[in-house]
This record gives structure tokens, sequence and C-alpha cells, in this order.
């Protein structure tokens, strides 16, 4: 039979060194049963980072997708670091053949700095709730108050704002203390589903 792989709940970025999980699938096509079979990650050496077995029961709202929650440690090397989950398939009843998938994170040097962004509208000064934020590496989404809040480390971050409805300009933050940053966003106008049609 032949069988698949899936990879998800990647975290990115990770600081250096320090442990991440991510969650790791595998299927037969035929929906055979893989509960306890082995799952490996490995790294771009092809080292072993992290080993388990797949749990009882498959993931909720799937057919057979038989999961396991892995834990590794992240390279103490910077960069976007690419990884493989393994599953070799042996010892079942029927033969099966193995399966990979490939995955990426961004291993970064740990936050020295406490970044606060908080984001309103120009003109009305009313906060912008679950506006997606970009700081150098690291993402995140601004709370009922309009904030969003990161440990960034120092250096020179490009900040990234995006809400549908909205503009806000992409600017570059010299990083080099805790900073509380006010940025303001342009409301920009409804589109007229109907000015195609008009002369």
């Amino acid at each position: 039979h032949k069988t698949s792989l899936a990879v998800w709940d990647v975290p990115s970025p990770v600081v250096v060194c320090e442990h991440f999980s991510v969650k790791v699938g595998a299927k037969c096509g035929a929906c055979c049963v893989l509960t306890g079979r082995a799952i490996e990650l490995r790294d771009e050496t092809g080292g072993v980072i992290a080993a388990g077995l797949l749990g009882d029961a498959p993931w909720p709202g799937t057919d057979g997708l038989y999961w396991a929650q892995l834990q590794a440690t992240a390279s103490a090397e910077q960069g976007l670091r690419h990884c493989t989950a393994a599953f070799a398939a042996r010892d079942l009843e029927l033969p099966h053949e193995g399966a990979s998938a490939s995955f990426s994170y961004m291993a970064v040097a740990p936050g020295r700095h406490q970044v606060c962004v908080t984001l309103v509208e120009r003109g009305t000064r009313a906060p912008i709730v679950e506006a997606q934020v970009r700081l150098g590496f690291h993402r995140g989404a601004t709370d009922a108050t309009g904030v969003a809040r990161f440990t960034a480390p120092a250096g020179k971050q490009r900040l990234f704002i995006w809400k549908a409805g909205f503009l806000a300009p992409e600017q570059t933050i010299d990083v080099n203390c805790d900073l509380e940053l006010a940025v303001e966003a342009e409301a920009l106008p409804e589109e007229d589903p109907y000015a195609r049609w008009q002369g």
C-alpha cells in the first residue's frame, strides 16, 4: 500500500538551540491502522533530531491520518533550515511503501528587546484589531487594543503590516532598545461593485 506524510504546526522563527515541536501525520491509501508506527525527523545532514510513535487515533476530522507530536532542537546556525519527516512503514502485516515530507523553519538569534506595535486608524485613532504584523522574521497579530508584541534581536528589522481595507507604511526599525511604536493606517475606500458597469 502507498502511504503519505504531512507536517503541520511548524513554528517559525525558532531561536537557535531551543526546543520546538511539530505535528507529523501518516496515512495509508487503503486506510490501514498505523498506530504505534515510528516517525523520524532528520536535519539537512540526514541525522535524526527527533523520533516518536504514531498515536492511537487519527487526527480529528480525517480518515486514517495517524499522527504524533515530535520535539526537536533547533539548529545552532542561524538562517533557513531544512528538515525531513520520514515514515519507514516497517513491520506492518501488509507491505507498505514508506513516505517522507520536507519542511523548513528559520533559526534566529535570541530576542533582546521588547517591541510593542500599536496600530490605529488615521484620523479616528481607533485601534485596528486582527491586523497581521511582521517584524523581521517574527509574525503576530494585533489584539483587541490594536497592539502586537514581539521579543526581537538587536539590529535593523523590517516592519510590515497588513489588514484588508487598510494601508499601513512599510518601514525599517532600528531595534537597539525596548521600543513602543505607534503606526497609523489609512482606511481605504470600499470598492463599488457596480463601477465597471457605469459609463
